[in-house]
């Protein structure tokens, strides 16, 4: 199954629109999707006509909405829920405009598997948390299944459904999120997904 993979070979966001999104963080506006994730939240925010436009013309037309995603910290093993229409996306491509890291050093999404027979909750991540802290007395909630770094300028694909977090965030996080629903991704996720089954 595929969890989050990066460096996708998809044309870059141009940088006038890379500053339009920033420009949307900055602003004051409506967040339509917050998400809590341990002691942070992240944002998602619509973007405007000449964004979703250059993604509709050069990546797909074919998705359930563009936005713009963004957090200034690390985000604790999640799984995304509903936004504001009470829809779930399945995958969501991320081009990556601003890392949050520090000293060039890039924050790391991380993809885990719950243990067998098990849905994920928050006990799990719990126990996630304690075991980082110490291994030696306590069972790992969750496994680690891959670890990566998105780069600035790339894209990369992200399983909103499995338990994902990042870590490494030191300030502003940035990306453009193309979203989608199970079952209704464009052929291009479809085969990056079905590589890894």
């Amino acid at each position: 199954m595929l969890t989050v993979q990066d460096n996708i070979d998809l044309p870059p966001i141009p940088e006038e629109l890379c500053q339009r999104a920033l420009d949307i963080v900055g602003a004051e506006g409506f967040d339509r999707i917050v998400y809590r994730s341990g002691e942070n939240y992240f944002y998602i925010r619509a973007v405007d006509e000449a964004i979703e436009q250059w993604v509709r013309e050069n990546i797909t037309p074919q998705y359930y909405k563009v936005g713009v995603q963004h957090t200034t910290g690390d985000l604790y093993p999640h799984v995304d829920g509903p936004d504001m229409e009470h829809k779930i996306r399945s995958y969501v491509l991320l081009y990556i405009i601003e890392t949050g890291g520090e000293d060039d050093i890039d924050p790391d999404t991380v993809a885990y598997k719950t243990p067998s027979g098990v849905a994920f909750n928050e006990k799990l991540v719990v126990r996630h948390l304690l075991f980082r802290k110490n291994p030696s007395r306590t069972k790992p909630g969750l496994e680690e299944v891959k670890r990566v770094k998105f780069k600035k300028g790339t894209w990369g694909l992200l399983n909103t459904q499995n338990a994902h977090s990042v870590e490494g965030v030191k300030g502003l996080r940035c990306m453009v999120s193309v979203s989608f629903q199970d079952g209704n991704e464009p052929d291009f996720i479809r085969k990056l997904v079905d590589a890894q089954q």
